[in-house]
């Protein structure tokens, strides 16, 4: 009997282990679950705030591009930028079809100085401008296009604005930019 007895002190030792074994399990992973919701959670918030700030921007860009007052003087200006670099052909216009007019020579990036705070709220917002015609066509049948990035945390978003152009002649000439579609 007493032999009996020390045999089963033993095997309940063992059995509290195997228990205590399957909680730890049971712990670890409740800690890896979370920590994986946790991570998703984060993604989702950053992906969110760069699809707000690439919205924001590029709605404050295309008020800017659309406004219904002229040019403006102002070097500064983004109509008057449009104004001058197309206009003057200082600025090819994108023809992929065409040599000389290739995404290289053609698009442009606008830069956006922000001061650290808002960049780490914001993240970083990059703009790239280009407009695209065909050899010979007259300015009114340019199709402007912008493309507002936004980017934070390995997380990105991008919204893309086309605007077709009318000229109205007269003194002074006045070119009005209107939007055509989002993506």
């Amino acid at each position: 009997m007493e032999r009996l007895r020390k045999r089963n002190e033993g095997s309940a030792l063992i059995f509290v282990m195997c228990i205590l074994c399957v909680f730890m399990t049971a712990a670890l992973i409740m800690i890896l679950v979370s920590y994986q919701v946790l991570t998703n959670a984060q993604q989702s918030a950053v992906k969110d705030q760069c699809r707000i700030s690439a919205v924001s921007f590029n709605k404050l860009l295309e008020k800017e591009i659309t406004a219904p007052e002229g040019q403006g003087i102002r070097d500064d200006n983004i109509r008057y930028f449009l104004y001058d670099q197309i206009k003057n052909d200082k600025w090819v216009y994108y023809n992929e079809k065409e040599e000389g007019h290739g995404e290289k020579e053609a698009f442009r990036t606008l830069d956006i100085e922000m001061i650290q705070s808002a960049k780490d709220t914001l993240g970083d917002i990059k703009v790239t401008v280009y407009w695209e015609s065909q050899k010979d066509d007259p300015l009114d049948k340019a199709v402007l296009v912008t493309k507002v990035s936004a980017g934070s945390r390995k997380q990105e978003y991008h919204i893309t604005t086309r605007y077709s152009l009318k000229i109205n002649t007269g003194e002074p000439e006045q070119w009005i930019w209107a939007t055509k579609w989002q993506e």
